[in-house]
């Protein structure tokens, strides 16, 4: 294909238009930044999100609208809220995000202006485990219980972590299980429960763990019990 003096013009100028369109899309999105005053909690807490305008005018908008996409596959941003800036601070916006029950990503919109997303990860509360016996005989079976907020389903994975005391301490090394599906208590916890066989005598404790794609690495306290010959 021939090009014409007439096209050349017009491909440069189509060019130059791209390149400016995406340096001030660039430019929108560094021009806010966002904070978040954790990037770890326990569930249920509330977090404080700070989004500040860099370089305020009198075009700066007076409301932002923050946003929250959990780090499940397939999740969309949600609206957290919309609020207005500080008095007396254009530019400056501050919200208080409702307790997230899942890890998640956090960002604000002010006009046409996009802050980078900032992670906050979610650490769930494991009730401490309950045994059914203080003291159980070697062969017999002990029951053991516990919860876990939030509310989990069935395919919820909790360990359990086992240990024995040795001589003068406990090892740092743990024998462990994985429980059955949990049971839903209501709308905010669930309870695991199962039972053991031990048969080793000595002094043991055990505690539960869980971790998913939703929340980091969570523990109960210790549960303490005695196996005897």
């Amino acid at each position: 294909m021939r090009w014409t003096k007439a096209r050349v013009i017009l491909f440069a100028a189509v060019v130059v238009a791209v390149a400016g369109a995406a340096v001030h899309v660039g430019a929108l999105t560094n021009d806010a930044t966002l904070s978040s005053d954790r990037s770890t909690v326990l569930y249920p807490s509330v977090i404080t999100l700070t989004a500040d305008v860099a370089s305020v005018t009198a075009d700066t908008p007076s409301q932002a609208t923050f946003e929250v996409k959990t780090l499940d596959v397939g999740s969309v941003w949600v609206p957290v809220g919309t609020v207005a800036a500080k008095p007396g601070a254009p530019g400056h916006f501050v919200a208080f995000s409702a307790p997230n029950p899942r890890s998640a990503d956090y960002r604000a919109r002010i006009g046409e202006i996009e802050t980078a997303p900032v992670r906050v990860l979610v650490e769930v509360p494991m009730g401490k485990p309950v045994a059914s016996k203080a003291v159980v005989k070697a062969g017999k079976t002990i029951g053991l219980s516990g919860t876990i907020r939030p509310f989990h389903p069935t395919s919820a994975v909790i360990r359990l972590d086992f240990q024995r005391r040795g001589s003068t301490a406990w090892p740092s090394v743990s024998t462990s299980t994985t429980v059955a599906p949990t049971v839903v208590i209501n709308n905010d916890k669930s309870e695991w429960v199962t039972s053991i066989t031990p048969t080793k005598a000595g002094k043991w404790r055990v505690r539960s763990f869980h971790e998913c794609p939703g929340h980091v690495a969570s523990y109960s306290a210790w549960t303490y019990y005695t196996v005897v010959k």
